[in-house]
């Protein structure tokens, strides 16, 4: 078991090979408890707890397409009663769009040279009938001294989801300074990091909030400890850059679409209200889509 703090946040996850098969073995007869349970009806049906904000970082590659999914579910959940009274979608992002931006990322002509945050945020806010729509056009940062024109401290989006809010946040930064940032948020819910290469990917989602118990001790940091020390901001050269290959256009396309699918899925499924939940999905997208469950961990 290992120990870090971010910010004013300790967590505490395992970190070998043998505390990981001890938890999935717990969650295996978790479930089968469950499903006993159910089979003998003896099960109580808990209320479900209603969600507070969803939250995207990074409406690039990822971000621009998962973003419209959400859009729709949102609606549903709105529809069935899922969402807190003041629920909010908050959007995070500080590139501007850019002619080689259209290539595989859900934006137009007419959007070049304008905040992709907000792109999105009017975008879609739009097809959101009384639901609160909030952007951060900068870039999220946990250190003291930083170019206030380009970032945020984190601190900004932490007062936008209190401590106590049910949080589902997609985590689709592409440096470790930014994505540590973002886990050191306080908050209860979920913390979905989501990555790609050319045709394959991985999806994994940690869950924070819990008092005790191991449900909450398989994070992302278990299967990447090196971004807790990893000093590595904004890049300079992205996925976005190499846009400009035609011979990786169609990868780069297929992989953010199938990125976004499996984290849209991911949080239809928590919705859905299972026992358990995957907490690492990997995915490949060529020559066919491919979906696999790795790792899991108790929904709450």
């Amino acid at each position: 078991m290992q120990n870090a703090v971010l910010g004013r946040k300790k967590i505490e996850f395992i970190s070998t090979q043998d505390e990981i098969n001890k938890h999935q073995k717990e969650v295996e007869d978790y479930e089968m408890t469950k499903l006993m349970q159910r089979l003998s009806s003896a099960e109580t049906n808990a209320p479900k707890k209603p969600l507070d904000r969803i939250v995207v970082v990074g409406c690039g590659g990822t971000g621009s397409w998962l973003i419209p999914k959400l859009a729709k579910t949102i609606n549903d959940m709105k529809r069935k009663k899922l969402l807190a009274n003041h629920f909010s979608l908050i959007l995070v992002d500080g590139d501007q769009i850019e002619p080689k931006n259209l290539i595989r990322q859900n934006f137009v002509e007419s959007d070049i040279g304008k905040n992709k945050a907000e792109i999105m945020a009017l975008r879609y806010g739009a097809t959101l009938k009384d639901i609160n729509v909030q952007y951060i056009d900068k870039y999220l940062t946990d250190k003291s001294s930083f170019d206030t024109n380009h970032f945020s401290h984190i601190n900004v989006l932490q007062n936008m989801i209190y401590d106590d809010n049910y949080c589902v946040i997609f985590n689709l930064v592409d440096n470790q300074n930014a994505r540590r940032a973002v886990h050191s948020l306080q908050f209860c819910g979920w913390i979905v990091d989501i990555g790609n290469e050319l045709a394959h990917g991985q999806l994994f989602a940690t869950p924070y909030g819990l008092t005790s118990g191991f449900i909450g001790s398989l994070s992302f940091f278990t299967m990447s400890p090196e971004t807790l020390t990893a000093d590595e901001e904004v890049k300079i050269y992205s996925c976005a850059e190499a846009d400009a290959d035609t011979e990786l256009e169609e990868q780069f396309l297929v992989a953010n679409d199938t990125a976004a699918l499996v984290g849209h899925n991911w949080l239809c499924s928590l919705m859905s209200g299972p026992d358990v939940v995957p907490a690492r999905i990997n995915f490949t997208c060529l020559p066919i889509p491919t979906v696999e469950t790795v790792l899991k961990t108790i929904r709450f």
